[in-house]
């Protein structure tokens, strides 16, 4: 028996074939011991496998393989189509970013939060004290940490140390001075427009004020800066101090 009779066969007792094809097939049973063995062995096992072997309940199963054919499938496409308009997605997510930057600084964005202020204090390292020293030379030193702040120094005022740091991206800087009352602070915060979460205090309410811990905050906003006195001095002691601080007094 050829290997092509051998396939006829097993064919025959599957019901695979037909016409002509199962009509040869069936003679050569006839006339051949062997594919006639080889057909009743097959018929054999078909019945045997029937009787002996029941079907598996494999409802659950295919239920949990076909969710998960459909979730590759899923994750596939969305495979795809991120794969496809990457660049695009990344470029709204850009502009979005871009977007929201602009907007915050055109509409005043850069606030302080007055409950901020212990954090932004707390977050400075501090810096060497300059070599120069007298109002101008200060005034320099300073405007190479923090740009062109609005603030002219006193001579009564003595610098006793300066921290540095950065808030949100802005520089920051705080100055210890001492004078004939006593020690404050003085904090400059650049690209600063206002200040949330504290009172209006004064004449016009050009300044803001609160409290930080035990001390006293006087703040007030001047081209883009934020500068704010921290003292455990009363408000109205702030006040002179911070009238000859600003550059432009008159406003």
């Amino acid at each position: 028996m050829t290997p092509n009779n051998l396939i006829d066969i097993h064919a025959l007792a599957d019901g695979e074939l037909h016409g002509e094809d199962k009509s040869q097939a069936s003679d050569r049973l006839q006339s051949c011991a062997s594919s006639r063995a080889e057909y009743e062995s097959v018929l054999l096992l078909k019945q045997t496998l029937k009787q002996k072997c029941s079907a598996p309940a494999h409802d659950e199963s295919w239920k949990s393989c076909r969710d998960r054919l459909d979730l590759i499938d899923k994750t596939k496409r969305a495979e795809t189509f991120v794969g496809k308009y990457a660049w695009a997605l990344c470029g709204v997510f850009l502009f979005t970013i871009i977007s929201a930057a602009v907007f915050n600084r055109t509409a005043g964005g850069n606030v302080l939060n007055a409950a901020d202020m212990t954090n932004v204090v707390s977050g400075m390292s501090p810096l060497a004290l300059p070599s120069a020293s007298g109002p101008s030379a200060l005034k320099q030193w300073m405007n190479k940490i923090l740009g062109r702040a609005p603030v002219q120094i006193e001579p009564q005022l003595q610098l006793r140390s300066v921290r540095q740091g950065w808030v949100n991206g802005r520089r920051a800087a705080r100055f210890d001075f001492v004078d004939q009352k006593g020690p404050l602070a003085l904090v400059v915060l650049e690209e600063t427009d206002g200040v949330e979460g504290a009172e209006l205090f004064g004449k016009e309410s050009k300044y803001y004020r609160s409290q930080m811990e035990n001390n006293q905050v006087l703040g007030w906003c001047e081209k883009g800066y934020g500068l704010f006195l921290i003292s455990p001095r009363s408000i109205d002691e702030l006040v002179p101090v911070a009238e000859r601080l600003r550059v432009n007094r008159s406003q």
